[in-house]
């Protein structure tokens, strides 16, 4: 249970009686306080490679280019995710060694090998493994549209 005169309660109260004292007429009150940390930047993933909430460290780095995977020493399949300049090199252009399609052919999603990997199609086991949770769709989605707008790197 929440104490009646923590910090955070405070300051909300003290700021709702400035605000009735100096005559604010707001139409809904302050919001509540609250304990939460603050809002993590890969929930919405952007349709780009680089950046704080772009495909790279959102999904790849996380999730792709652990020990066991895509990592440095691994590098499943002659994939090394262990950085972005890894990561562009391996993907774009590059044969995939289980398709006659490149891994990623920019401008074309359909005839890239990566979102046949991502969705389970053509024949092709879903990555991540069966072991691990598919990708939200949200986030197969925008490495369709990043390979569309023409799969640019850093």
């Amino acid at each position: 249970m929440r104490a009646i005169f923590d910090r955070k309660t405070l300051r909300h109260n003290a700021l709702a009686l400035l605000a009735v004292a100096c005559g604010c007429a707001c139409e809904e009150p302050p919001p509540e306080p609250t304990d939460e940390p603050d809002a993590d930047p890969c929930a919405v993933v952007s349709s780009t490679m680089g950046g704080e909430r772009g495909l790279y460290a959102c999904v790849i780095e996380t999730g792709c280019a652990i020990p066991s995977c895509h990592g440095s020493r691994v590098a499943s399949q002659g994939l090394d995710f262990g950085s972005l300049e890894s990561t562009c090199r391996g993907l774009i252009d590059a044969d995939a060694r289980q398709s006659d399609l490149p891994r990623v052919s920019p401008f074309n999603p359909s005839e890239s090998w990566l979102v046949h990997k991502l969705e389970g199609t053509s024949g092709a086991s879903r990555m991540p493994p069966s072991t691990s949770e598919a990708l939200p769709a949200a986030v197969v989605a925008a490495f369709r549209t990043w390979i569309e707008a023409g799969a640019a790197c850093p």
